[in-house]
């Protein structure tokens, strides 16, 4: 062997990825970071039975990948167009299988969001919301979901429920009107009881 020989050879250089696969790997942490919040929206929001969720969660990804991505991925929240389209793909089948109901009531996926800091004080307040929050409409609590829990801007949260900013304000204002007013309600009955 000579000297030239035992020299190692130079690595040869990474191939880049390809855009595939590169688009691949973005879609993978997209879905990692947000279907989580989706699926828990469709079910706390929507009313969607879990099973359907989770399926719906995966149907809605697949289209953004095969079709969507290189626009979705250029918005300022992309993670927006994905709540939008797993609503609107769970109002479809939900209108095809009129008469079905969820097995869960979504005020109770909602109250099961962990929320920081005292967790017994929280658990204690969202038990106490329970019969309340399910005493709202379903646009009022999709609305309340969105913007409290799910962190939406109003602007966000029309773009995926499909009305307008308006609207929201005025879905949030009346849930929290609605709520305070049960409440209120549910206060003065639990004191006459005692009395």
């Amino acid at each position: 062997m000579t000297g030239q020989a035992r020299r190692a050879a130079p690595p040869e250089p990474a191939l880049p990825l390809s855009s595939a696969q590169a688009a691949d790997d973005e879609i993978a942490a997209y879905y990692a970071d947000h279907c989580e919040r989706v699926r828990r929206f469709l079910v706390s929001g929507c009313g969607c039975p879990e099973a359907d969720a989770e399926d719906i969660t995966q149907d809605t990804i697949m289209v953004i990948r095969r079709r969507y991505w290189p626009t979705v991925r250029a918005l300022d929240k992309p993670e927006a167009y994905w709540f939008k389209i797993a609503e609107r793909r769970y109002r479809r089948i939900r209108g095809r299988q009129a008469g079905r109901t969820a097995d869960v009531d979504p005020a109770e996926e909602l109250l099961e969001v962990a929320v920081p800091g005292d967790q017994f004080a929280q658990v204690d307040c969202r038990q106490a919301l329970e019969p309340v929050i399910r005493q709202l409409p379903q646009r009022q609590r999709q609305v309340l979901w969105l913007r409290t829990l799910a962190d939406f801007s109003e602007a966000d949260t029309a773009e995926i429920l499909g009305i307008s900013a308006g609207s929201v304000k005025t879905h949030l204002n009346h849930a929290k009107t609605r709520m305070q007013k049960l409440l209120r309600m549910d206060s003065a009955t639990w004191e006459a009881e005692i009395r």
